[in-house]
């Protein structure tokens, strides 16, 4: 992003493949879980979504997407990144595994935040596109392309919703990134964080080996902004351990009463 000069500070341990020749792609460990629990319902968001039908859908938006940006130029870090500004739900969540099937990393813009901060990250992150929701205001978009998600999916509707090869995703400009935060700002102007694939695994990992799902932690709860790091493990790690996770959109999370009947209604383990 041109704000930090490397991709991390400080370096913990790394925690091994534990089975030789696994991926380190986000994306390619998910098609995997999807596989082995393809009946297994994956997100609760307005009804149950099966982890074949969330694979299924997100390769399909996968390949429109790649068909909308395939000839758009990189940053200047040579990222191919994609921006998203939808609210907590089954479009959020295939949106993102979507964009990185396309081999593209995501960037998470809040819908409250200021116009003057969505300019400065975008003139900074220089995305290839941005996917909103349909009511969303475009105007700072500014000059960054944009695409609303309904037409998205729409235009995804008759592709092949098999995982895409490796010849048919955008290219990568070395270790392949998983996606783009940024700083809240609080000490001066925000500054892009670069989180890669194998940096958000190590993470994971780490989470299942120290804290890993009881028998009785069959759904789990995505209830943070995706603009705070503490989303990532939310949501991908119980996807990718084949664990269901209900999404609990802000005017739930706002309401201890609502929230709890939710927590309880899923039988969250807390």
């Amino acid at each position: 992003m041109g704000s930090l000069p490397q991709l991390s500070v400080l370096r913990g341990p790394v925690r091994r493949d534990t089975n030789p020749g696994e991926s380190s792609l986000l994306h390619r460990l998910l098609e995997s879980a999807a596989t082995k629990n393809a009946d297994k319902t994956a997100i609760h968001s307005n009804g149950a979504t099966t982890f074949a039908q969330l694979d299924g859908a997100a390769s399909r938006m996968a390949r429109a997407l790649v068909r909308r940006v395939r000839d758009s130029p990189t940053n200047s870090d040579g990222d191919s990144l994609i921006a998203v500004s939808l609210p907590p739900g089954l479009p959020l969540i295939e949106t993102l595994l979507a964009i990185w099937k396309a081999g593209a990393a995501y960037l998470p813009l809040d819908a409250a935040f200021p116009p003057g901060r969505v300019k400065h990250i975008l003139s900074e992150a220089r995305p290839l596109l941005v996917v909103c929701d349909d009511s969303i205001d475009t105007e700072p978009f500014g000059d960054t392309p944009w695409v609303r998600y309904s037409e998205l999916k729409s235009n995804s509707g008759v592709l092949a919703s098999t995982p895409l090869s490796d010849a048919e995703v955008l290219p990568t400009n070395g270790q392949p990134l998983a996606l783009v935060l940024y700083t809240s700002g609080s000490t001066g102007v925000p500054k892009g964080v670069r989180l890669p694939h194998e940096t958000v695994l190590n993470r994971l990992r780490w989470q299942w080996h120290e804290f890993p799902y009881s028998a009785t932690e069959e759904v789990c709860a995505f209830k943070t902004a995706l603009t705070f790091v503490d989303s990532v493990a939310e949501l991908w790690g119980p996807l990718l351990q084949g664990r269901a996770v209900v999404v609990l959109p802000k005017d739930v999370t706002s309401d201890p009463e609502r929230l709890v009947e939710a927590l309880e209604r899923y039988q969250v383990q807390i």
